[in-house]
């Protein structure tokens, strides 16, 4: 889900979940232990036309809160 603030910042959510299956297409019971859904908030700001910081926050949800990790993704363009 995205929001755009301004032409400058545009806020978004992002919701990742999987599920593991074996070969046999029942549901891997070993995986229970492996975090496979995810929530990223984050906000892209558009700092020049050629430069872009995205910071984001990411939190597995069967996880405590205070194991969320910081994304900073910067995208340049050269051309």
């Amino acid at each position: 889900m995205n929001y755009e603030i301004n032409d400058k910042v545009t806020a978004f959510v992002l919701y990742d979940a999987s599920t593991y299956v074996n070969t046999k297409g029942a549901f891997d019971t070993a995986a229970y232990n492996v975090s496979n859904t995810d929530i990223e908030p984050g906000v892209n700001l558009n700092l020049h036309e050629r430069l872009s910081l995205t910071p984001a926050l990411n939190w597995y949800t069967n996880q405590r809160l205070s194991t969320t990790s910081l994304i900073l993704t910067a995208s340049i363009k050269l051309l």
